[in-house]
């Protein structure tokens, strides 16, 4: 039988007990002879190997998710470029031709898009972490450059707030990632109607960790999608472009780094997303 003693230390160890009756020669039983013995690290092991197996087998659940949906969302826009080419040859009129380029480069920019997604996914899984010096203000900098060709981008006012007195060690590549993603939806679901779109973002940097937000004033999220978007290829309707990784990758990413991100939003009034960081 199996048990969890508690040692003089305080400490519990697994064990097994044995128990072997002694009978005589009636068949009475006249002692029991037993053996306690120490089996905590075989049973450490054992629980190592269940989790394993779980894990995996939840991972294998993931893994045919991912590659049904990201197959499915590369054929779309390589289906619309195929499409658009073949009727692109017959037209005369340079109004619809440039209609039809117009669409072309859009399908083209989607599929760069699960391209790179899938590659951030790949990388954070695979990669170790590095530890690199680095500045918010040309991070962020050059995460913003990377959406200007994203439309309503010119209309939008962006704001950047960055307190960092003290150097800041982290994984450059993955926070880059982080910010291309956050700030690609803030400008993918900004409200253009209102007279002054914004995107703010602040970093306030310490001994221990960097706290950044970066919040929009756009359309916001309904509180029963809100729980939901950081699950891998989550959609709040059918009608949301993208491949439902983006935010997924971020919070993979923040969990490799050993930090915690949460999502505060407003229907109409707009999103935050706050995230720490430790200093590393």
């Amino acid at each position: 039988m199996e048990n969890n003693l508690k040692r003089h230390d305080g400490n519990y160890r697994y064990c097994m007990n044995y128990a072997n009756p002694m009978l005589d020669k009636n068949g009475e039983v006249i002692l029991w002879v037993g053996a306690t013995v120490d089996i905590h690290e075989k049973k450490l092991a054992e629980q190592f190997l269940i989790s394993s197996h779980e894990e995996l087998k939840k991972l294998n659940s993931e893994l045919d998710d991912f590659v049904y949906s990201v197959s499915h969302d590369f054929r779309a826009p390589l289906t619309n470029i195929m499409g658009m080419t073949y009727m692109g040859k017959d037209l005369t009129e340079q109004m619809f031709k440039n209609e039809i380029f117009d669409k072309i480069y859009n399908s083209a920019k989607r599929l760069d898009t699960y391209i790179t997604n899938v590659l951030d996914y790949s990388r954070n899984t695979r990669l170790t972490i590095e530890k690199n010096e680095f500045n918010f203000n040309e991070l962020i900098d050059n995460a913003k450059n990377t959406y200007n060709f994203l439309p309503g981008n010119d209309k939008i006012n962006f704001k950047v707030d960055v307190k960092a007195g003290i150097p800041f060690y982290s994984d450059k590549r993955r926070l880059e990632t982080i910010f291309n993603n956050l700030i690609s939806n803030a400008i993918k679901y900004s409200d253009l109607k209102k007279p002054n779109p914004c995107i703010t973002i602040s970093v306030t940097v310490s001994k221990e960790e960097a706290t950044i937000i970066v919040h929009d004033n756009g359309i916001g999220i309904k509180q029963e999608y809100l729980e939901k978007i950081f699950e891998i290829f989550y959609k709040a309707s059918e009608y949301t472009h993208g491949s439902g990784l983006g935010l997924y990758i971020v919070k993979e990413i923040i969990k490799r780094l050993n930090g915690q991100i949460k999502a505060n939003s407003e229907p109409g009034e707009g999103t935050s997303f706050v995230f720490k960081i430790p200093n590393q």
